[in-house]
């Protein structure tokens, strides 16, 4: 079973049901391990996210391409910056809010917030 751990008694968290427990969330300051739901939980939910992906699979593939032919080795801070301008810029065509924290010797931090759903 994966593991959570409550970060400030450094105990690990079980979940309630004996369920994997794939994420952690804060209830009025207490940590407790939350039971995942997958897909294979719902055979309609997973031929509905199959469909999802199978209709831009196109498009993840090209993402994906243009993404890898990019040269951007970690020491090359012009390289890795214009990856990270790439990116800036797709996941602000997503809704994300783009902020680039500028760094000196390597390639500037790259930060997106999505609104909370």
């Amino acid at each position: 079973m994966p593991r959570a751990w409550n970060k400030k008694t450094g105990r690990r968290l079980e979940s309630p049901t004996g369920a994997k427990a794939h994420s952690v969330r804060l209830s009025g300051g207490t940590a407790k391990a939350v039971p995942s739901r997958t897909a294979a939980d719902d055979p309609v939910e997973a031929k509905r996210r199959l469909a999802y992906f199978r209709e831009r699979r196109d498009l993840m593939v090209a993402n994906i391409r243009e993404l890898v032919e990019i040269e951007s080795p970690s020491d090359n801070k012009a390289a890795v910056d214009q990856i990270g301008d790439l990116v800036g810029v797709k996941l602000a065509a997503l809704g994300g809010s783009v902020r680039f924290h500028q760094a000196r010797d390597f390639g500037n931090h790259l930060r997106v917030d999505f609104a909370a759903l």
